[in-house]
């Protein structure tokens, strides 16, 4: 087995010189292959692919009728977009307004508060004055048990 080794390396060697040769003889034979036959020939013109995709015709046709549609529609369409325009502003008028309302009634809620409580206050006066004017009128007296003045005399 060792006797054949050195041999068999030699083989192998040889056989992949040959190998590569041929590689290298296919190689000269495709570039050949490849190139013009003569001067004045081109070589083919690189592929092209059109990326338009072709739908079927129901499919254009629903699509153009639509858009004959949507053309005549069109003056509807700007009547409703100038109608909701109109609105919006009408809107906006009647939201100022409506605030408008609601600052004169906060005014007029607040001078009634105001009112109230000087009514409320001048009530508390007079009940004071009222409670003590009745705690005078109802105190007791102490009354002698003769009467110290007589009707028709004199002094």
């Amino acid at each position: 087995m060792r006797d054949e080794t050195p041999r068999l390396i030699k083989q192998l060697i040889r056989q992949l010189l040959l190998l590569n040769l041929n590689v290298k003889q296919l190689v000269a034979r495709i570039d050949e292959a490849r190139k013009p036959k003569d001067d004045t020939e081109q070589p083919d013109p690189p592929i092209v692919i059109n990326p338009e995709l072709q739908l079927p015709v129901a499919i254009t046709e629903a699509y153009q009728a639509e858009q004959s549609e949507r053309i005549k529609s069109e003056p509807k369409r700007q009547r409703r977009e100038r109608s909701a325009h109109i609105w919006e502003h009408i809107r906006g008028v009647v939201e100022i307004i409506a605030l408008i309302g609601i600052g004169f009634t906060v005014y007029f809620t607040i001078g009634q508060w105001d009112e109230m409580k000087k009514q409320t206050k001048a009530m508390n006066d007079s009940l004071d004055d009222n409670a003590a004017t009745f705690k005078v009128a109802q105190r007791a007296w102490i009354l002698p048990k003769e009467s110290i003045i007589h009707v028709g005399e004199r002094y």
